[in-house]
């Protein structure tokens, strides 16, 4: 059963209580995705996985969908037009506050969505306090973290640099919202950290080294990847792929036992 926190009244919250519901905060971002992607592309896929995930959840799971944060943390990106973003300790602030009022209402599990990378050191802090000041149960996952499908052949350095604007969001976004996608600005965005990866040691190539750039310092268009390898095809093994991904950790979170680390 998954329910949409802002269809519910406030007494339906009191009988949802004792089905131990497992509360989903999803947060995107508002930034720009390079001339053929929509401002709002990684909140709409986002939004567009959860939906799918939710169809591949048992009904006997108690899931509530809390209002998703569609503006998420961009700095990186701020020096293109479009982009909106809270500086990184007002998406902790903002985290935070939604957590202790969810646990108020009696959910004692959240699993925080992430589908931005700027947002990720954020919702690891905000995640954390969570966790140590209210005793919430806080898991966070980045779907672009998953391991990748087998079943789609980009190359390597696809999946290594061309993940703003590449080919992997403009699949998911060909099979998610078609229409705006701008098919003719299609083009492959070379990233300045390939070439990084050429001339330097580890610069580039190695994960435990982090180079902190704008977007604008990997390629002047605001976007990296090969969009050319992209393909609705593609796009909808992609949804369905990262979507079952994210119900089989909606039944983990909901599955856990809390009493070693909940204090009732």
């Amino acid at each position: 059963m998954v329910k949409d926190w802002m269809s519910l009244t406030t007494e339906d919250f009191s009988d949802l209580k004792g089905r131990d519901p497992l509360g989903i905060l999803l947060v995107g971002s508002i930034e720009q995705h390079g001339p053929h992607l929509p401002v709002a592309t990684d909140s709409m896929i986002g939004e567009g996985l959860l939906e799918r995930s939710f169809e591949h959840v048992p009904t006997e799971n108690c899931i509530i969908k809390l209002p998703s944060l569609f503006v998420g943390s961009s700095p990186e990106h701020g020096d293109f037009p479009g982009t909106i973003s809270y500086p990184p300790e007002i998406l902790v602030s903002m985290v935070v506050e939604i957590g202790r009022q969810v646990k108020t209402c009696g959910i004692r599990r959240l699993l925080v969505v992430n589908s931005h990378g700027g947002n990720s050191a954020s919702l690891d802090i905000a995640s954390m306090k969570l966790r140590s000041e209210f005793q919430l149960l806080v898991v966070k996952v980045d779907y672009f973290r998953l391991a990748r499908p087998k079943q789609i052949d980009f190359p390597d350095c696809e999946w290594s640099y061309g993940l703003h604007g590449g080919a992997l969001e403009t699949s998911m976004m060909l099979t998610l919202e078609p229409d705006l996608v701008k098919m003719g600005d299609l083009k492959n965005n070379t990233s300045w950290m390939e070439e990084l990866a050429v001339k330097h040691r580890r610069l580039g190539k190695d994960r435990a080294v982090s180079l902190y750039w704008m977007a604008s310092d990997l390629n002047e268009s605001g976007a990296v990847g090969d969009a050319t390898l992209a393909s609705s095809e593609k796009g909808e093994v992609l949804v369905e792929y990262y979507s079952r991904c994210l119900s089989e950790v909606m039944m983990d979170v909901g599955g856990m036992d809390l009493t070693r680390l909940v204090d009732e």
